[in-house]
């Protein structure tokens, strides 16, 4: 019973860990936006 626990628990870890690299990659994809020029920009 011990060795499902512990599959669970490595699993867990696992999805925090995707879900915790999918939302750095969404702060670097906004930061990458943020210093893209603007088409308003663009025109002046």
């Amino acid at each position: 019973m011990r060795d499902i626990a512990d599959a669970d628990e490595r699993r867990v870890q696992a999805l925090v860990e995707q879900d915790d690299a999918m939302w750095r990659e969404r702060a670097l994809n906004a930061e990458e936006a943020l210093k893209a020029p603007t088409p308003a920009h663009s025109q002046r």
